[in-house]
């Protein structure tokens, strides 16, 4: 039966003799794997427990995710929920990046050689999976290895891929979507197997992704139906008969799919939109919908350094220089995909997957103001783009536009692979037919050979943008996980029930004190975090110091430092239940460890509790009553003038709590001499 994509003879599949064996995955794997050595080397030529992209950033809360399944799964608790972060409301993980499809495998590594082996992994496989998976699905239809080996690395090793890697982002990791292609191909057209069985796959699959980003589920799921309603049509067109059959395999696999998936993900499903701690309305409320995409310019060409590549410097913290924009194809890979549609137009396959490249490019296009691709001069020019209707899907319409050059990498990878395996045979076939190799053929006179070399050429003209840009990146820099004293020493030791309070804060645009956290085997419970749970909205005891105190880590303005501040973050410190108030001093520490202004953070807190810290293992520390004293007033001049200029004073440490406390004494006895 003919299959509806492909016209006879048009896509090359391996034969029955030459199928993707168990050793070609093994050996590509290798080769996949020691590129990805040479990419992390700064982690596996040190210490994977302990050195890693950064300690920082993003990166700290996916630290943070790492650990907790192995904790919760020792104490007890759930996965699916926490208190131990944004205490004392908790968060629901299945709403956040919490990857448990990496992070509860892993927990045996996690146990024993501590959370920041366990991310080091994720980073080390993670493209390696990518790629082999593309192999696997493009080595389906193409004979000649090195297309599916070139496939494989477009998709695994993208700049998306590892650019977002940089940044701790586990979640970019898009394996899953080959294998989903795969399952389909062989229930839609090959039929060699069970649709009962693909469909159980299928349903496997689907959960695995649920447990790696709904959002990427939600934009794949568009992407798949969106080749199946193309598929669908041009069966109609031209292969009714074999519509039917077809459909009916759909149906029973699709049925099968939703049975097995409906175990798996029913109560996870329930957890993320209705269980305790769900995110109710727009994830990130105040932003408006398709904030984050791209300029179409960026997928031709090479400016400036992007909004959307130093987004993974800001929030990731990756201290290396940031690499060249994700979106970037290049106008090699431009040409080579239009040359090879022009060459084999009878290609249905390969038709079908540039017409999903293009379409998910243009889904990635915003022209909302202020947009990461706005300002560039791509966006500003186009009236439309699709993400004005797709803004208005329920749950899609809380991706980001720019996700959606996932969907591009995997076509385009695809495309290329099938390209190649066109250039391989068709080459081969045409010199041939020009007697090249003749009656007596020589090592130079073989139509194999030449076929091969022109695939090559081919191939590098695909790889050269991407290569171009990793090589002057990798091996990407590295660096230790640095936790301040205090947490090292005193924290583990800490009795259980501590709620702690920090600086920097955890809900200061990066929740460093995450990692901190996570180290320590979850040793106490931590005030704020970030991602859509730490939205001050919703916050519900303390928003306003929490914001203050969110804010004093990255800048100081002047209206931090009023004694509305310090009523509000005393408020906040009783009704968040904090026991310890936790405020490093080692100047020595990376700039992103120490905050921007410990001397006002000190001052604050020695203001709103009205009591002098103790110095401990190079921190400051304040122990929180259940009942605190009577507040005592300080004015702004004062508050102010009990703040140096640098980060904090040379000679003793106590300067800041004590001329604080000497100001609100003078305030007390000012008021009481007032009064009387």
């Amino acid at each position: 039966m003919t299959e509806p994509l492909a016209a006879p003879g048009t896509s090359e599949r391996p034969s029955s003799r030459t199928p993707t064996s168990w050793a070609a995955l093994g050996v590509a794997g290798g080769c996949y794997l020691v590129l990805s050595l040479v990419v992390w080397w700064g982690i596996w030529s040190t210490h994977p427990s302990s050195v890693t992209v950064c300690g920082c950033g993003d990166e700290s809360l996916f630290l943070w995710m790492m650990e907790w399944p192995a904790y919760a799964l020792t104490h007890g608790q759930s996965l699916f929920y926490s208190h131990a972060l944004f205490h004392p409301q908790g968060f629901n993980l299945l709403d956040e990046t919490s990857v448990l499809a990496f992070s509860v495998p892993l927990v045996p590594v996690t146990w024993a050689f501590g959370p920041v082996a366990s991310e080091n992994l994720v980073l080390l496989l993670g493209p390696v999976l990518g790629a082999l998976s593309m192999f696997w699905f493009v080595r389906r239809f193409v004979a000649w290895w090195p297309a599916p080996f070139v496939a494989g690395l477009l998709a695994g090793f993208s700049l998306l891929t590892i650019g977002t890697l940089t940044a701790g982002w586990t979640t970019h990791l898009f394996f899953v979507f080959p294998l989903l292609a795969g399952v389909l191909d062989e229930l839609l057209f090959v039929r060699r197997r069970s649709p009962v069985v693909l469909g159980a796959l299928l349903g496997l699959l689907v959960a695995l992704q649920f447990f790696i980003s709904t959002e990427f589920l939600a934009i794949g799921a568009c992407t798949f139906a969106g080749a199946l309603v193309v598929i669908g049509l041009w069966a109609i067109l031209f292969h009714r008969v074999a519509l039917r059959a077809a459909a009916s395999r759909l149906g029973r696999g699709a049925l099968s799919a939703v049975v097995v998936g409906g175990v798996l993900l029913a109560y996870p499903v329930w957890f993320a939109f209705a269980g305790p701690g769900h995110l109710v309305g727009a994830v990130w409320p105040g932003y408006p919908a398709g904030l984050a995409g791209v300029a179409w310019r960026q997928f031709f060409v090479l400016g400036p350094p992007h909004a959307l590549s130093t987004l993974t410097r800001l929030f990731g913290g990756y201290q290396g220089t940031p690499l060249e924009d994700p979106e970037y194809v290049g106008v090699a890979v431009i040409a080579v995909l239009i040359a090879g549609v022009a060459l084999w137009r009878r290609d249905r396959r390969l038709q079908l997957f540039i017409l999903l490249a293009v379409v998910a490019g243009l889904c990635s296009l915003t022209i909302v103001p202020g947009s990461l691709g706005h300002g560039v001069g791509g966006n500003s020019a186009l009236p439309w783009v699709p993400w004005d209707a797709l803004r208005y899907v329920p749950v899609l319409s809380n991706a980001l536009p720019a996700r959606f050059l996932s969907m591009v990498v995997l076509c385009v990878a695809v495309a290329i692979g099938l390209i190649l395996g066109h250039v391989r045979t068709s080459s081969e076939a045409t010199l041939r037919a020009r007697g090249l190799e003749g009656q007596n053929p020589g090592p130079w006179r073989s139509a194999r050979l030449w076929a091969s070399l022109l695939g090559l050429v081919v191939a590098g003209i695909s790889l050269w943008p991407l290569g171009s840009q990793l090589v002057g990146h990798v091996p990407l820099v590295t660096q230790d996980v640095v936790v301040p004293k205090w947490f090292m020493d005193v924290a583990p030791h800490l009795p259980p029930g501590e709620v702690l309070v920090t600086y920097p804060a955890a809900n200061g645009g990066a929740p460093i004190p995450a990692a901190w956290q996570a180290i320590d085997k979850m040793s106490f419970s931590l005030v704020g975090g970030t991602g859509p749970a730490g939205v001050p909205q919703r916050v519900p005891i303390g928003r306003a110091g929490y914001v203050a105190w969110g804010a004093l880590s990255e800048d100081l303005s002047s209206s931090v430092l009023q004694p509305r501040t310090v009523g509000a973050l005393r408020t906040a410190l009783h009704g968040w239940g904090t026991t310890l108030v936790v405020i490093p001093d080692q100047p020595e520490l990376p700039a992103y460890a120490t905050g921007q202004h410990t001397g006002a953070a000190v001052a604050l807190v020695t203001a709103a509790l009205g009591e002098a810290p103790r110095y401990e293992a190079r921190a400051w520390v304040w122990s929180v009553p259940r009942a605190l004293s009577p507040p005592r007033p300080i004015t702004q001049v004062a508050l102010q003038a009990c703040i140096p200029s640098g980060n904090f004073p040379t000679g003793r440490r106590d300067r800041i709590p004590r001329c604080v406390l000497a100001a609100q004494a003078v305030h007390d006895q000012t008021t009481v001499g007032g009064q009387g």
